[in-house]
Formats: C-alpha cells, structure tokens, sequence
C-alpha cells in the first residue's frame, strides 16, 4: 500500500477539519490543539503520528504465535500457522462435519429447489431511502477494514453527492440481484478462547472481516427483514438476543423470577442449558432460506440473503501474513449482521 493511500483517511479528515490554527511548531515536536480539548495542548512525536496512520489502516506491529499442532504435525511459521488454522476452520464448515444422521435429511431437504421469484409487488423489496442509509451509518462502531482497506470512519465522512451515488449503487445491487464478488471475502482474525490451550487450532474464535460497505448495506437490509419478521409476529417472545430492546438479560431475569417463585411454593424447578459447538461454522444455510421461504418472503430480500450465503472465502491473518484462500462450504461468518 503507497503512503498516499494509508495517509488518504487524514487528508480527508483534514480539508474536512482544517484546523492549522492550532499547530505550532516546537523544535522538532508537533504541538496539537484537539478538537474536543481546543484549551489543552497535547505533543505528538512524529513516531506517535506514525502509529496511530498505520492502526487507523489495520496494520499493527508484528507479535508472536505460538506453535500449532495438529494431527498431521506442528507448524512454526506464521504462514504455516494461518493455514493449518484456515484448514481447521474449513473442516468445521463441510458438511463433513455433520453426522450422518443429520446428513442424511440435510441431503434429502436440498432436493427440493427454493424458488425467490415473485411479480408481487412488495414493500420490503422497494428501492433504498437515503434516511435508510444515514440511519446504518449512524450505528457503525470503529471496527477494522475489510479486504477492501475501506473503512466506517471514509463513509461517514463522505459529502451528500458522495452519498447519493453510494445509494445508487445500493439500489442497482439490490435491484439487479447481483452481489459484488469482493463481498464474498472475509479476512478472519483469532481471539483465543478464555482457558484454552493455544497450540489447538480449534481454540481460536474466528472474527470475520468483512467489507465495511456491504455490512453497511447488510444494515439496512437487516432492519427490514427485522422489521416484517416482527409485524408477522415470526419471532418467539423468549428470544432475548439480536433484537432491539431485549437481551440475554431478559431471560436471566425470567429464570430468576422462576426459581424464586419455586422457592417460596417449595417446588421443583427443572432447567435446560444448551452450548452449541461452533454454532456459527455449522449453522445449516439451506435451513435459513428454507425458513425464509416457510414465511413467504420473495423476491429481492430473500434472493440478497441467499446470495450472502453462497460461496464464502476466506483466509486468515497472522499478524501481517495471510493464510490461502479456503471455502467455507456452512455456516456464516462471526462480525456479520
């Protein structure tokens, strides 16, 4: 990457927000009055400055990783790690994975073909309102770029034309039907899972990159299947998680208000908890289109999932090296909506 596209972010911010009223020069140091804090002066070495370009572009410094072994040996290297963990995480994701008696309905379901199409004219599938586009850039949060390089913080600050043309393109892609081949790509970051071995591959939790511009449309698309989801009454009162105004929360406090009632009438009180394994990488993505097809939604929104769904990439980064591409055959990538 050229040092005009990493500095590209600042010079934006800065003809945006000139502020060189506030720069003194103070031998050698650069002496900045922020924005937020015009009264108090902060000094930026240059080294600093530099720092803070590279993370605003998701390049960070270089950091060790230990050894991964598994059955077929150990690997030292950070490509060698990347792709022995990509290699993992694509197992997980083949139908392999599956046992065979579940293989066996799964294989018997996909017999039958989902057909989107529709003449009916919907609201769901209208064309995308600028109110609809400024809403999901309100919501985004500072997270790193995708494969793409583009970032929240580039579509926030983009003027009222910049925008309109982003909206059009928005409303050709979801007219059109068409998905950009880009978007079917995600870089998959590590977090190590709370009292694992870190030398097991499987221990790592995957956190896909995705392009920052199709989760912003991915937003919006979302609000509206959540919305026509809800107006048909399609979700269970007792989900707590992933819609607006409730959370896992709920439902605790429900348990609690249960085992204190048992409490008081001195009964039983039976409890169920289950922990799906890798529920994202094994999640059954016929199953999604098939329960979408069951609440008879057609046309553009359903055929927008079902392009989502088909023919995930994805390679993972270690540090600053890149594992191979590999296909993840189930399952949706963690970070999406």
């Amino acid at each position: 990457m050229s040092l005009i596209a990493l500095l590209e972010p600042l010079i934006r911010f800065q003809n945006d927000h000139p502020f060189q009223e506030n720069i003194e020069d103070h031998g050698g140091m650069t002496h900045v009055a922020t924005p937020a804090e015009n009264k108090e002066n902060v000094e930026v070495s240059s080294a600093d400055l530099w720092k803070e370009v590279k993370a605003a572009n998701g390049i960070y410094k270089e950091f060790t990783f230990p050894v991964i072994n598994t059955g077929t040996g150990s690997y030292y290297s950070p490509l060698d790690v990347a792709n022995a963990i990509g290699e993992s995480f694509a197992d997980i994701s083949s139908s392999s994975s599956y046992n065979p008696r579940f293989l066996a309905i799964k294989r018997r379901a996909e017999l039958i073909n989902l057909n989107f199409n529709t003449r009916r004219c919907l609201s769901y599938n209208c064309k995308f309102k600028m109110f609809e586009l400024e809403k999901a850039l309100s919501q985004t949060r500072v997270t790193s770029p995708g494969p793409d390089g583009i970032t929240y913080n580039m579509l926030r600050h983009l003027d009222a034309n910049s925008l309109l043309h982003l909206l059009r393109l928005f409303n050709r892609i979801w007219s059109e039907q068409s998905f950009p081949a880009q978007w079917y790509e995600a870089v998959v970051v590590l977090i190590l899972k709370p009292g694992k071995i870190p030398t097991n591959p499987l221990n790592y939790r995957p956190i896909a990159l995705t392009s920052c511009l199709y989760k912003t449309f991915e937003r919006m698309v979302n609000a509206r299947l959540l919305y026509e989801l809800e107006k048909r009454d399609c979700i269970s009162p007792f989900q707590g998680g992933f819609l607006r105004g409730r959370s896992p929360i709920d439902n605790l406090v429900l348990l609690e208000s249960q085992i204190r009632n048992a409490f008081v009438r001195r009964n039983h009180l039976v409890s169920l908890f289950f922990d799906i394994e890798n529920a994202y990488d094994r999640t059954w993505r016929y199953g999604i289109l098939r329960a979408l097809f069951d609440f008879d939604f057609k046309g553009n929104l359903p055929v927008f999932i079902q392009n989502f769904l088909t023919t995930r990439i994805f390679r993972v980064r270690i540090g600053s090296t890149f594992s191979h591409p590999f296909i993840q055959h189930e399952g949706v990538p963690q970070g999406s909506f």
